[in-house]
């Protein structure tokens, strides 16, 4: 089956009155937009002020200003009688979130690079080790491949499967009362409620360096405030 080139589909969409998907852009450096322009494109913020402006064949770059930490805009790429969002982040789009870290030192730092600050005291807890650490209402586990399958304590009343922009590996097994994440599945990450508390367990492939990632764990931090 023939795949539709994103600037066809985009067209498409136009045509028949749906608005196209905003786009995640970093700024702070320069960018390509994952759409094909071909002549004269202009980057509009929602003032009307011009941000970026000119011509391409292809996909258009340019160069954003970093945007204040935590902040974020939308703006939208005018180009062949399209008009496609881009919602712009910051370079540190966790800033102003905290969090306990029990993280291998790689992804620590990502995170921390990204915005998140260190609490020694706080409800949020990021982990690679299931814990039972009963002060924190909310637990994100990372798990390492051989860490999987993992078996889940049973006092879960609620399972979930997410898959987000960027699909994972992970599913359940039910066997015999007992719960268990494996690789079987197509789930970017798993969440599991009791009450208030919540355990989001994500995918081994999961890459928190790249910006939907990130974007992902600001949304869920948020709903923590």
């Amino acid at each position: 089956m023939k795949t539709i080139p994103a600037c066809l589909m985009l067209l498409l969409l136009a045509a028949a009155g749906h608005a196209a998907e905003p786009l995640d852009l970093t700024t702070g450096r320069e960018v390509t937009v994952p759409v094909e322009v071909h002549g004269s494109y202009q980057l509009v913020a929602a003032n009307g002020r011009v941000l970026a402006a000119g011509t391409a064949d292809g996909c258009p770059a340019f160069y954003l200003a970093a945007l204040k930490p935590g902040a974020s805009e939308q703006v939208d790429l005018i180009a062949d009688n399209i008009k496609q969002p881009l919602l712009l982040h910051s370079p540190r789009p966790l800033a102003g979130l905290k969090a306990r870290f029990d993280l291998r030192p790689a992804l620590r730092r990502t995170l921390l690079d990204a915005g998140l600050s260190a609490a020694g005291e706080c409800p949020i807890l990021f982990t690679d080790t299931l814990s039972g650490d009963g002060s924190a209402r909310l637990q994100l586990l990372f798990p390492t491949r051989s860490d999987l399958p993992l078996a889940l304590p049973e006092n879960w009343r609620e399972i979930r499967m997410v898959r987000a922009k960027i699909p994972g590996t992970l599913g359940v097994l039910y066997r015999e009362k007992q719960e268990t994440i494996d690789r079987t599945g197509r789930a970017s990450y798993i969440e599991l409620r009791d009450g208030r508390r919540r355990l989001i367990v994500f995918s081994p492939e999961f890459d928190p360096a790249r910006l939907e990632n990130i974007i992902l764990i600001q949304t869920i931090l948020k709903e923590m405030k």
